[in-house]
């Protein structure tokens, strides 16, 4: 996928970190209506932030990952779990001095990858009769060092046969990440809200082992 260069060499990095980790987790949410043990997906991600010169955007894949259902060995219902990574140096914008600031505030040298996880994502939460009706999903970000609870809301349901698809939307805050957004000639900033938004497509396949049996 690619951007086009917005000007600005202050990245929203975290952004587009944020996007993909939310990706993850919605696609997360798609599987939920999955009869299979194991679905896979990817998620493909688009961030907007603002500066005090002008707006930009960026874009980055996660990469592939598996949901996998549990059952309730108690005999409760059933959930499923995932967690994605995005490659800090997989975010792109369109403008490479403006990448590598944005590489160096999530310091990919020692933090090479963003993580989302979705330990427990319920099937009949998202099992709605509206699919294009906005639906909550949870879910742990963690950006560095920092790990923080998100939401997302989940966006326009598409099935058909053994694929889904839907987007997920939420904001991120690069100040409650403690990233420090690089600036420009000492006073052109990056806004602290980064909008991210992701497409996501799951394949269910029966044939992949990740079931497990538990009792919480």
């Amino acid at each position: 996928m690619r951007t086009k260069p917005w000007g600005l060499r202050q990245a929203g990095a975290p952004a587009r970190a944020l996007l993909v980790v939310l990706c993850v987790s919605l696609v997360a949410a798609a599987s939920a209506e999955s009869t299979s043990d194991s679905v896979q997906g990817r998620c493909e991600i688009q961030f907007f932030a603002t500066s005090t010169k002008r707006d930009f955007s960026g874009s980055a894949d996660a990469r592939p990952f598996s949901l996998t259902r549990h059952d309730d060995a108690s005999g409760g219902p059933e959930w499923w779990s995932a967690s994605v990574e995005v490659a800090v140096t997989d975010l792109v914008t369109g403008w490479d001095e403006r990448d590598k600031d944005m590489h160096w505030m999530f310091d990919s040298n020692h933090f090479p990858s963003i993580v989302a996880e979705f330990p427990h994502i319920a099937s009949e939460v998202y099992q709605s009769e509206h699919p294009d009706e906005a639906a909550p999903l949870e879910f742990r970000l963690t950006i560095r060092d920092v790990t923080r609870p998100m939401s997302a809301k989940v966006l326009h349901w598409a099935n058909s046969g053994d694929r889904a698809s839907f987007d997920a939307e939420f904001d991120v805050s690069t100040s409650s990440f403690k990233l420090q957004v690089p600036t420009l000639l000492g006073f052109l900033r990056v806004g602290d809200v980064v909008n991210v938004r992701a497409h996501i497509e799951l394949d269910r396949s029966p044939e992949t082992p990740g079931r497990s049996d538990d009792s919480s």
